[in-house]
């Protein structure tokens, strides 16, 4: 048994309260000093803040629990390390004097040509359309997670206020905020990835933007391991499958621990942007900490997951836990190796064999390759992007031409189940895609 001397021990008993002490909630700003905008809804009124520390208590005790994408943590790792140029907005609505709900938006500046990516062909046409990308940037004012697909904007109480209500007040706060408060011009209001149409939205000038579907995999019911959902693919993929295991029988697949995802830093940016720069469309860039940031900020439900080649990284790949779901997210692929170990592929069946462990009902397998998604069983599910600019005529004109620019990718739904059943679930009969 060690032993202290007086010294050590008096050191000790004075270094203990700060070693040891609870980190302390930030103090926020008190609800008298709140200073509240009306909306065209009677006895609802919003209020916008900068900083969530400023609104800590009052965000928390109203937001879902069910959405680690809302709270606190998440947001305070973004908003301490964020993107190129993000700066979020957060907003609370009240009625009749309590808080029936939140939300929060950022602003992003986006050029068309930048974000969108370029094909080698000269022809006149490709050259036209690439000349009128560069006359079109955009100053956006976004509900929503622009690192995530889905609803992941806002949360509201449905006892105290409808979704049809909750969402005009909200483009009403968004609206007041964005021309009269903002320093920048702001062009477009977005609503980003709704789950469910709206009437009221076009009822305000806003109209959907149909964009690249999210590709979402429901786990069957009786797939417990992974050997059940390989049984329960049919005899092609089934093959397919194990074609692929045996093409990556040499690659090492590990999760990283915080210090290795530190260790691995350099050559996984390097790895990430590789896929980034190949992308059909993209908007935001992730910061060279990303990945440490978000796993010191969610330890178990962010994992992080490394494919070597003789001690080498070639790719990693990301889940990330919310509720019942499992978000695939980020990764980086060394694209020369990928074609000789389909690695994409194998990070595919690995995202299952993490969701069914995770024992979560679906996994979202995010936008774009909806091909080789729809391969492994994934289906194609259209979220609602509502789209407004300020501008009337604009905003008439928007519609054809984010169509004209759109990216397209033409692909054939796969059915890789033998069953029936098992592509009916699929479908969404039992799980809410």
């Amino acid at each position: 048994m060690v032993k202290y001397n007086c010294q050590s021990q008096y050191i000790l008993r004075q270094l203990a309260p700060v070693l040891f002490k609870k980190q302390q909630p930030p103090m926020g700003v008190k609800e008298k000093r709140f200073r509240w905008h009306s909306t065209t809804y009677t006895d609802i009124s919003f209020t916008v803040f900068k900083k969530i520390d400023l609104i800590y208590d009052f965000w928390q005790a109203n937001v879902s629990n069910n959405n680690l994408l809302l709270d606190y943590a998440y947001l305070k790792n973004l908003e301490d390390h964020p993107f190129e140029q993000y700066q979020p907005y957060y907003f609370l609505i009240r009625k009749h004097g309590h808080i029936v709900g939140l939300a929060y938006a950022q602003v992003i500046d986006v050029s068309l040509l930048d974000a969108l990516q370029w094909d080698d062909e000269n022809s006149f046409s490709n050259r036209l359309k690439k000349w009128f990308a560069g006359k079109m940037s955009f100053n956006i004012f976004v509900c929503g997670n622009q690192m995530f697909t889905g609803e992941h904007g806002f949360t509201f109480d449905e006892s105290q206020i409808n979704r049809e209500t909750f969402l005009g007040a909200l483009c009403d706060s968004m609206e007041y905020y964005a021309h009269r408060v903002l320093p920048q011009n702001i062009h477009l209001l977005c609503l980003k990835d709704l789950d469910i149409d709206s009437k009221v939205l076009p009822s305000k000038g806003f109209f959907i933007d149909s964009f690249l579907p999210n590709m979402s995999f429901c786990i069957p019911e009786d797939c417990d391991t992974m050997d059940d959902y390989m049984d329960a693919l049919s005899s092609k993929y089934r093959v397919r499958a194990k074609r692929a295991f045996k093409k990556a029988k040499n690659v090492v697949f590990l999760e990283l621990t915080a210090l290795q995802i530190k260790a691995f830093q350099e050559q996984m940016m390097q790895l990430y942007k590789a896929v980034v720069s190949n992308a059909a469309f993209n908007v935001v860039h992730a910061p060279d900490t990303y990945f440490l940031d978000f796993k010191r900020s969610f330890p178990e439900e962010f994992r992080v997951f490394g494919c070597f080649e003789n001690q080498k990284l070639i790719c990693f790949y990301t889940s990330f836990k919310n509720g019942k779901d499992l978000e695939a997210h980020y990764l980086g692929i060394d694209l020369e190796k990928n074609r000789k170990y389909q690695l994409y592929l194998n990070i595919l069946y690995k995202l299952i064999e993490v969701g069914i462990e995770e024992d979560v009902e679906k996994i979202i397998f995010g936008r774009t390759s909806m091909a080789i998604k729809s391969s492994v069983g994934a289906k194609a599910v259209q979220p609602f992007n509502y789209i407004k600019h300020s501008n009337r005529i604009m905003n008439r004109l928007l519609p054809s031409i984010l169509q004209y620019f759109s990216p397209e990718e033409n692909w054939e739904l796969r059915h890789p189940f033998k069953t029936a059943s098992v592509s009916d679930n699929q479908n969404g009969e039992w799980c809410n895609s």
